[in-house]
């Protein structure tokens, strides 16, 4: 990888960090010493092969000096970076063959990639390519062929790579002292979200406002899932953007629920602390899942969501506050906290609302109406999402993981289609 900022941003390629549970990097201090510290996932592209990931540490690192891609001519002299085996630098030397060639390589198009002659090995996949002057212009992917199993020598120039990412990049929480090596790319207000980004973060709000006001359940599978697949950002990022948006859709829906008379404050002041300590615990747990387990987790709760609905549409019966039958013993609602936990602690591994696992369980153990065990999630979820809007920026800042200000920016898109969605 090549460090990007002084706060520990750095850029290597997808396909190293794909399926990986847990990321360690190893940086070369002044002396050439090698330190170890972790790292976090901040937005990946496999398109591009490119992820954009931090060093987990509150403390100043040296990034390469950025050169301009544009021009690099057939013939000139450029240096490649490696780490093999984690034994120490290597670097060699090679020569650009073509500057900017379409590769179709296991049927996939790679565009304007810099391609060079032997000076490649899967030693250098995510590695810098210098020039003459020490500049880092490209950076390297290991890409071989289905064929032969032979690799092709191309860079990415580096400019195109920080496009790929410039709705982090652009806002200057990154490489604010870049801007004038990397192209200008059209933006939207300024923010380094394009216009077509903007639309997408507030339609995906919108809908899983829909969902979350509607029946408490669904809406955080559907922001989280669309967070990961169409937007590519890592769950360090992710579960505050979550918990932000929540924050204003379960309050508006607790408030309207409140105001009907359906929210019972008695169930929920029993619910709540479990629900902060399973949100607490699964928070944790989530760090140390890999992306790959995720996306399988939220597919099945994509499907037990689809049961849950399809169950309610079947058997639903209507709700009157006036109509209920009381809870015989107070035994009863007294363990009723327990059925906070399993909604927090998914909550805190997904960044989804839990709510899919809350109505049904307060539907089969406290045996409540359908619409008052929405009421009741929703306000749960509203509570527990303070929780998590503390506790994932308050994780971001102390360990330095991320920068506060992204997840807080791309919250203020989502948020205006998850409260009209919510409504």
């Amino acid at each position: 990888g090549l460090i990007l900022q002084e706060q520990g941003y750095f850029l290597t390629n997808y396909h190293l960090i794909r399926d990986a549970t847990k990321f360690k990097v190893k940086v070369f201090n002044a002396r050439m010493v090698a330190e170890t510290y972790n790292a976090e996932l901040i937005q990946g592209n496999p398109v591009n092969d490119l992820a954009l990931m931090k060093i987990v540490a509150r403390k100043v690192f040296t990034p390469v000096y950025v050169g301009k891609s544009n021009p690099v001519f057939a013939g000139e002299a450029v240096y490649t970076l490696g780490n093999p085996y984690g034994t120490g630098l290597s670097i060699n030397q090679g020569t650009v063959v073509e500057p900017e060639q379409t590769l179709i390589v296991n049927d996939k198009d790679y565009d304007s990639l810099i391609v060079l002659d032997g000076a490649i090995g899967w030693e250098n996949s995510g590695g810098p390519m210098l020039n003459s002057r020490g500049e880092a212009v490209g950076i390297i992917t290991a890409i071989y062929s289905q064929n032969d199993g032979t690799p092709v020598n191309a860079v990415v120039p580096l400019d195109a790579a920080l496009r790929v990412f410039q709705d982090i990049i652009n806002k200057g929480f990154v490489l604010p002292h870049m801007a004038s090596a990397t192209t200008e790319v059209p933006s939207f207000n300024n923010t380094g979200i394009e216009i077509y980004q903007w639309v997408g973060l507030f339609l995906l709000g919108l809908l899983s406002g829909v969902m979350t006001g509607m029946l408490s359940m669904g809406g955080g599978i559907i922001l989280v899932s669309g967070l990961i697949y169409f937007f590519h950002y890592g769950l360090v990022l992710i579960r505050p953007i979550a918990y932000l948006a929540s924050f204003f859709t379960s309050g508006a829906s607790a408030y309207k629920y409140l105001r009907k008379g359906t929210l019972d404050l008695e169930k929920i002041t029993y619910l709540v602390p479990a629900a902060f300590f399973g949100m607490f615990l699964g928070y944790f747990v989530g760090k140390v899942l890999g992306m790959t387990l995720i996306q399988m987790i939220l597919g099945v709760f994509a499907l037990l969501t689809s049961l849950v609905l399809i169950f309610e549409v079947v058997t639903s019966n209507g709700y009157n506050p006036h109509k209920e039958k009381p809870l015989k013993g107070i035994p009863t609602l007294k363990y009723s906290y327990l059925l906070g936990i399993p909604m927090g602690f998914f909550s805190g591994v997904l960044g989804i609302t839990g709510g899919v696992i809350e109505v049904p369980l307060q539907r089969a153990v406290l045996k409540l109406p359908i619409k008052q065990a929405i009421a009741n999630s929703s306000g749960v979820v509203f509570l527990t999402s303070i929780f998590g809007i503390f506790l994932s920026l308050g994780d971001g800042a102390i360990t330095g993981a991320f920068d506060w200000q992204f997840p807080v920016l791309v919250a203020m898109f989502v948020i205006p289609g998850s409260i009209i969605g919510g409504q």
